[in-house]
């Protein structure tokens, strides 16, 4: 039987934890034959956990005791799964030993299957792809939300696979955009006199511009239907430019909260978009 020792006395044998009895009649100071005889007692009762595993002495192994014992029989060691043993505890003395290796056994166990849980997932394939999929619906959303320039996207998607551990040679090369400014930077330095939230206003009535919202850490509280408080995430409002307002500057990712986008707009085309918005 193909086995691969894991710690001291937890095992796998066919991707399954299990411990030897002849581990457990060491650690509560019982004979081998006693707990072997508490098992073969037992064994009905135990398989209903699933299929009692056993190993014997390899044919080499027997040789060499029966050289110095003629009468020697071979023995077995049985390896009990988690609810197997613990089921067998059940059958033994409730001791002060017994009690601390049952303590030390659960959490064996428990570290194990997180242990096993993880090279499982790591070692399939199909979890990598699946990992990978979501890795890119996250990116694919991020662009969506954020609609940041194609500069921006190059740049997002490189670092994305670069994080990813995946090939960025077939992807174009990033380079810097024309310098783009806020709407209030821009209006100062052509002397314009209107403010950004009427600017703003305008500019969502044109289609260049709209208002979207995010959810914030903070709630709020209030009461369903049927009297219990509920809590609300409170939502945050920010600007973002359209598809028809990119052509006049760029979606960057606002310094306040990666969620957010801040528009930017190029200076060269900055006075058409004021015909435009016959300001």
């Amino acid at each position: 039987m193909n086995s691969n020792s894991i710690t001291t006395f937890i095992e796998t044998i066919d991707n399954e934890l299990v411990v030897s009895h002849r581990v457990i009649a060491e650690q509560t100071k019982n004979k081998v034959l006693s707990v072997q005889k508490l098992i073969t007692e037992n064994i009905l009762e135990l398989e209903e956990f699933g299929r009692l595993r056993f190993e014997i002495e390899s044919e080499k192994i027997l040789k060499e005791k029966q050289k110095k014992n003629p009468n020697y029989r071979p023995e077995k060691t049985y390896f009990l799964n988690e609810p197997q043993t613990t089921l067998l505890f059940t059958f033994m003395r409730n001791n002060e030993v017994v009690k601390k290796f049952k303590i030390r056994l659960v959490k064996e166990f428990f570290r194990m299957r997180e242990i096993l849980q993880n090279q499982n997932f790591s070692e399939n394939p199909q979890n990598e792809i699946l990992q990978l999929e979501k890795e890119m619906i996250g990116l694919k959303t991020a662009i969506e939300i954020l609609r940041p320039s194609e500069a921006s996207k190059i740049l997002m998607t490189k670092t994305h696979f670069t994080d990813l551990g995946l090939k960025t040679s077939y992807l174009p090369e990033y380079s810097d955009e024309e310098h783009t400014y806020s709407a209030k930077a821009l209006l100062e330095k052509l002397e314009i006199k209107i403010s950004v939230q009427q600017f703003n206003k305008k500019m969502i009535s044109a289609g260049f511009l709209e208002t979207k919202t995010r959810k914030s850490s903070k709630y709020k509280t209030e009461k369903d239907e049927d009297g219990n408080e509920i809590k609300i995430p409170i939502l945050k409002e920010f600007k973002s430019l359209t598809e028809k307002g990119l052509k006049f500057g760029k979606n960057l990712i606002s310094p306040k909260n990666q969620l957010e986008s801040q528009p930017h707009y190029f200076e060269k085309s900055f006075s058409e978009l004021l015909k435009l918005l016959k300001i």
